[in-house]
C-alpha cells in the first residue's frame, strides 16, 4: 500500500493595507506597529518630519498625498489617545475612505466622535463605520488587531456569498 503525504495548502489571513489617522504626535507608534508588529500601513504622513519645509509649506502636496493613501488603503484605522482629542485632519480622511468604499474602524474615541449639543455625529452611524468596542482604552496595537479581525472575518462572510453589517 503506498501512502503519500499530502501538505494541505496553509490558510493564511489576509492582511489589509491600512490608512492610519490620528493626531500627528501619534505618528511614532503608527511607525511602531508598521516596522515592528508588521503592519501594513501605507500613510506616508507618519514618516514625515512636523517641522520640515515639506508639511509646512506643501500642505497641498501633503492632503493630496493623503487622499490618495486613505482611498487606495483597504481599511483606515483612527486612533485616538484619549478622551480630549479633537480630530479634524481624521474627519477628511475618514471622509475620503468612506467615499471610497473602505471601513473605517475608530479604536478608543475622543470628544469628536461623541454626540454634544452641537453634532449628533451622525457619520458615526455609517455602516462601514465601525467602534472597536472594549471596557476600557486600549493601546493602539490591541485596537489594531481587533479591527482587522472584524475586517478579516467580513472579507470571509463576503467571500462565502454573505454580507457581513
Amino acid at each position: 500500500m503506498l501512502t503519500l503525504s499530502i501538505p494541505r495548502p496553509k490558510r493564511r489571513q489576509l492582511m489589509p493595507s491600512i490608512y492610519a489617522a490620528g493626531k500627528t504626535w501619534h505618528a511614532a507608534i503608527f511607525r511602531q506597529l508598521r516596522d515592528l508588529l508588521g503592519y501594513n500601513i501605507i500613510a506616508r504622513w507618519i514618516d514625515l518630519d512636523p517641522e520640515s519645509d515639506f508639511v509646512a509649506n506643501e500642505k497641498g502636496k501633503l492632503w493630496a498625498q493623503c487622499l490618495e493613501d486613505a482611498t487606495t488603503a483597504d481599511i483606515t484605522i483612527v486612533y485616538c489617545g484619549n478622551p480630549n482629542e479633537e480630530q479634524r485632519g481624521a474627519l477628511v480622511e475618514i471622509g475620503h475612505a468612506l467615499a471610497a468604499g473602505k471601513f473605517v474602524y475608530l479604536i478608543n474615541s475622543c470628544k469628536t466622535f461623541e454626540a454634544n449639543d452641537g453634532s449628533d455625529v451622525a457619520f458615526t452611524h455609517h455602516p462601514r463605520f465601525v467602534r472597536i468596542k472594549t471596557e476600557k482604552s486600549v493601546a493602539a496595537r490591541i485596537g489594531y488587531r481587533l479591527a482587522i479581525r472584524d475586517w478579516q472575518q467580513r472579507q470571509a462572510s463576503e467571500g462565502l456569498g454573505t454580507k457581513a453589517g
